[in-house]
């Protein structure tokens, strides 16, 4: 006679091997079994099933001919088995199921993240900075100043001294002659001011004539700045129209019972229970 999930629990309830706790170190963020899944499992969900040829291959080669001869060792084979092979499926699950907020009336949800190829972006700014003034500054300033004053001071005066007879009408001259005064060479007087050369003021700013001022405002080269590319991100989500809303939701609701403990029941039957299951 084919033996069942509840000859199965009989055994491991006189071993108090709790069998679904174990599971909880398989899961990221949580602990969601306890003892009384194990009641759960044997007795409500999967208590009738027919056990599979898995544990009836783990009785033979431990050479067991009853499953009342199972001990820890083998079922701690059967369970890591287990474990090892939906271990990850109920971790990633339970994140789905139990952690992860979700949007049920949004089927569409996607985060876009665009970069140019490599990490820096690179900026060449040139900029003339260095600024030169010339200004002509050699200067000659000349004034003619000779001059040359010339005056004639020869001079002949007439004397003429005249006296008039007593009843005389006219004047009989007593004397008569001339007084000259002659001044200077020739008669001439001169008066000249002379500076150097004919040129009295000359002002001279000496020098190459050019008075070079450079004004700079930093390095006057190509400065070259590296900046890190800031990622372009932009996140999609709502509903493409594919679905309805109340489908969704519907669907949410479906998933929503399909809760995660029975989805890793029906995983526990896959290797306990029989294939036509």
């Amino acid at each position: 006679m084919k033996k069942k999930i509840i000859d199965f629990y009989k055994v491991v309830s006189d071993l108090s091997y709790n069998t679904f706790s174990q599971f909880n170190s398989l899961i990221s963020g949580g602990s969601p079994f306890d003892t009384y899944d194990d009641v759960d499992y044997y007795l409500a969900h999967s208590s009738e099933k027919i056990l599979s040829r898995f544990v009836e291959n783990v009785m033979k080669v431990n050479n067991l001919t009853d499953i009342s001869e199972l001990t820890s060792v083998e079922l701690n084979l059967i369970f890591n088995t287990i474990g090892s092979k939906f271990g990850n499926k109920w971790n990633r699950l339970y994140d789905a199921l139990v952690l992860t907020e979700y949007e049920p009336d949004q089927n569409y949800n996607m985060l876009e993240v665009m970069t140019s190829e490599g990490k820096f972006s690179t900026e060449t700014a040139t900029q003339i900075l260095n600024q030169i003034v010339k200004n002509k500054f050699n200067q000659t300033m000349t004034d003619h100043i000779d001059e040359t004053v010339t005056e004639r001071k020869d001079e002949t005066k007439g004397i003429d001294n005249s006296m008039y007879a007593f009843n005389s009408s006219s004047p009989v001259p007593t004397t008569s002659g001339t007084e000259s005064v002659s001044t200077g060479s020739t008669g001439n007087q001169t008066t000249t001011a002379t500076g150097s050369s004919g040129n009295r003021h000359s002002l001279t700013t000496t020098g190459d004539g050019n008075t070079v001022e450079t004004l700079t405002q930093g390095n006057g080269n190509i400065n070259t700045v590296k900046r890190e590319q800031t990622p372009y991100k932009l996140t999609r989500s709502g509903n493409i129209g594919v679905t309805t809303n109340q489908q969704m939701i519907t669907q949410e609701i479906e998933l929503r019972e399909n809760l995660f403990k029975e989805i890793v029941y029906r995983d526990v039957d896959s290797m306990l229970t029989a294939l036509i299951y």
